[in-house]
């Protein structure tokens, strides 16, 4: 395991992601993981996510615009909540050709209502339309055009005219609510800013600190452990997650009859 994780991150982290749920980390905290190793998460894309992540070669933000291979590992469709098997299969099996539009792709995989709305929010559709709040506005009409039967000479257009669409962060926990795992980065990159000027540390840089510093840092518990103890204490072990990773930690009776409702 290891082996493959230091010669082949991308590979290691999709098959890893692909075999959930198992193991000892969620979603989450491997892709969180994947990105701090310098692989990149690709967004769920109707034209180029498979039924389980997978592999791809990415191309330098930076000049030169080199290719990097396997640098990159693009959500699958196994992870939207609320879409059925059937589905996703009818996805890729019409894929014979590009999808070119939204209402192509309702005619075309006719997934229901809640389905395409759970697709919309992940962002499955950016690279067709990337407005994402006129998309929703738009899910009745092309429901409704793509009965079977109906031949349209024009394609119906997204009405963007007086919306406003998601800002970055709503666009982000939309993405963590539908499927489980953060794709640009981290909730809490977008808090680091607040955190940073109330003298937050990340969790790299406190598991940098010399024992015995204090120290605030602020992150998502995970995997809260109650463990049984001989005195019937209450002792808690969890992992606080943020951006740049985790952070172990031990929060002991007292402490955690004062302060658990943190947690």
């Amino acid at each position: 395991s290891i082996y493959c994780q230091q010669n082949f991150p991308a590979h290691y982290f999709a098959s890893l992601l692909s075999a959930q749920p198992a193991g000892y980390y969620g979603p989450a905290t491997l892709a969180n993981e994947a990105r701090n190793r310098g692989i990149l998460m690709l967004p769920l894309d109707v034209n180029c996510s498979e039924e389980l992540f997978t592999v791809e070669d990415v191309k330098a933000t930076r000049d030169p615009k080199i290719i990097l291979p396997s640098g990159g590992i693009r959500i699958g469709w196994m992870q939207v909540s609320g879409l059925s098997g059937g589905t996703r299969k009818r996805i890729v099996a019409q894929r014979d050709r590009p999808y070119d539009s939204f209402i192509d792709f309702v005619r075309r995989v006719r997934p229901s209502r809640d389905e395409l709305e759970q697709l919309v929010l992940a962002g499955a559709f950016d690279r067709l339309q990337p407005h994402r709040r006129a998309l929703l506005w738009a899910i009745p009409q092309a429901l409704a055009e793509a009965q079977p039967g109906e031949k349209l000479d024009v394609t119906p257009e997204v009405d963007e005219t007086n919306l406003t669409d998601f800002n970055p962060v709503e666009k982000a926990i939309h993405e963590r609510l539908v499927m489980g795992l953060d794709v640009d980065r981290h909730l809490m990159a977008f808090e680091r800013e607040r955190i940073a000027a109330k003298q937050g540390l990340t969790t790299a840089e406190v598991r940098a600190l010399p024992a015995g510093r204090r120290a605030i840092v602020v992150g998502n518990p995970i995997r809260l452990r109650f463990p049984p103890t001989p005195s019937g204490k209450r002792v808690v072990f969890f992992d606080l997650e943020d951006e740049t990773g985790l952070l172990n930690v031990t929060c002991f009776d007292a402490v955690y009859r004062r302060d658990g409702q943190a947690i």
